[in-house]
């Protein structure tokens, strides 16, 4: 009976072991790449994670050392000399599965540190952490903290989870720059990148340091040594779909990040997008904000629209809202997936608008060509208006309103229309409209000035005196230097509204 018992609870802490094994995160910590030129600083980070990590039940922690060989193999295939494909099936050999790398860089008086945790046999990362911190202990702690949070299950559920989705890679950033700048930022961007990417992102993204052998064949290739690039095709048998390229641009004022997103079977440009920055410590914001939009454009939520105009500088509108203007021959502005109202306007010209049913992974190309406004209609409504026939100048004020769009010229038609509805006509309800149209389209101090003088002047002759006295008060208070200010002023008076 005794060995009964003893041999069920032997099997019960065997069980037990072979469970804690299971639920375990095998890990070791590689050497930190260091950009910071203090050799001190990547040998700290490696031996204070350690310590710090060492103590968790959680992980079962190889030190550097025992993985010596391995690491050696990962310097030889950054450097070019090994194929990255031997480094991938190591992890039984190991007895490790995951393997942690990270970075330390700094930007003016920051420290910016990385880390990320690798799947030693697929070269995924499956967690990662990065932050700016003012002192290098203060980031490592930062880290630390964040890595002891992880356990089995969590990895275990995200790798299952994006086992089917197409994965991507950071292939490089180059940096340009009209003067040699105080400092670099390709480099450390290309970590904060990555490091937002599988942290922020649902996309699976390829440790860097796998792809940066390639950073030598592109580098040949930019210098004309080789014609073709094969960087499309080497990823495509990494297994990676989507390669990220892009550059920083450095200018006295303003650092400029621009970034692509190229489909390695069909070496098409799937998504570019661009963004400014003027404090350079605000890079680990950006490349945050950069990692959500890659993750929107490769999960077919958002796309690259470019609109161009003749003439050239017109505004665009998207969904009545500015999007900017065609003043470089072209606009490219981001746009999520779905139907569009796209607006057109440009100084004595028609304005044009057109939906569009847009759908992501292609550049879409929108071309727009403005018509010259005619002023006959307008002619015709002042001829009509002087002549008493305010019906017919009303209609023609409509017309050349109709034709025109929200552009410029058409505020003068629908100024005049409001006056001839209100005084001549006294169709007060349409005159309140075509005063509200006014304000709602036309940001221009004095148009809308102009607009809201209207507008009280028609509460007034409606009976409103409360609608009418609000309206003038917030005319006085921001446009008081206007003319029709001075108008309302006398208004208040005579109507007794103080």
């Amino acid at each position: 009976m005794k060995k009964i018992i003893l041999t069920a609870i032997i099997i019960t802490a065997l069980f037990s072991i072979l469970i804690a094994q299971e639920d375990t995160i095998r890990v070791s910590i590689a050497p930190f790449d260091n950009t910071v030129a203090d050799q001190q600083l990547s040998l700290s980070a490696t031996s204070m994670l350690t310590q710090s990590l060492s103590n968790n039940t959680k992980m079962m922690l190889r030190k550097p050392e025992a993985i010596q060989n391995y690491i050696n193999l990962l310097e030889k295939v950054q450097l070019g000399i090994e194929d990255p494909n031997i480094l991938k099936g190591k992890g039984n050999a190991l007895q490790i599965d995951y393997l942690m790398v990270g970075t330390i860089g700094k930007i003016a008086d920051r420290y910016e540190l990385d880390a990320r945790l690798v799947d030693i046999n697929t070269w995924q990362i499956v967690s990662a952490y990065g932050v700016q911190a003012s002192s290098f202990n203060t980031g490592i702690e930062n880290i630390a903290a964040n890595l002891s949070l992880l356990n089995k299950k969590s990895i275990t559920q995200y790798q299952e989870a994006s086992k089917e989705k197409p994965t991507a890679g950071i292939h490089e950033f180059r940096e340009y720059y009209e003067n040699p700048p105080h400092a670099l930022y390709c480099a450390t961007f290309m970590e904060m990148l990555t490091s937002a990417l599988a942290n922020k992102t649902s996309t699976p993204i390829i440790e860097n340091k796998f792809t940066s052998r390639l950073l030598e064949e592109k580098s040949f290739e930019m210098t004309g040594i080789i014609e073709n690039s094969k960087a499309d095709q080497i990823f495509a048998i990494q297994g990676i779909v989507n390669r990220i390229i892009g550059d920083i641009r450095v200018f006295p004022d303003m650092i400029t990040v621009n970034y692509k997103v190229v489909n390695t079977n069909s070496q098409s440009i799937i998504f570019t997008g661009s963004i400014d920055v003027v404090n350079p410590t605000a890079l680990r914001a950006i490349s945050a904000h950069v990692a959500k939009i890659i993750d929107d454009a490769l999960n077919n939520k958002i796309g690259n629209l470019t609109i161009n105009t003749t003439p050239v500088d017109a505004e665009i509108y998207i969904d009545d809202t500015f999007a900017g203007t065609t003043k470089n021959k072209r606009l490219m502005v981001i746009l999520q997936k779905g139907n569009h109202t796209i607006t057109a306007k440009a100084n004595g010209f028609k304005a044009f608008t057109c939906q569009s049913n847009f759908e992501p992974r292609k550049t879409t190309e929108i071309i727009i060509k403005l018509e010259r406004i005619t002023e006959r209609y307008l002619q015709e409504a002042f001829v009509f208006e002087s002549q008493g026939k305010f019906d017919r100048a009303v209609e023609k004020y409509e017309q050349f309103v109709k034709e025109t769009g929200n552009t410029q010229e058409a505020n003068v038609a629908l100024y005049r229309m409001g006056h001839i509805l209100l005084n001549n006509l006294k169709d007060y309800n349409k005159a309140k409209d075509v005063f509200t149209s006014l304000l709602n389209n036309y940001p221009e101090a004095f148009i809308r000035a102009e607009g809201y003088f209207g507008l009280a002047q028609t509460y007034l002759a409606m009976g409103n005196k409360e609608q009418a006295k609000s309206t003038i008060n917030y005319l006085l208070e921001y446009y008081p230097e206007s003319n029709a200010a001075i108008e309302a002023k006398a208004i208040i008076k005579t109507f007794e509204l103080k």
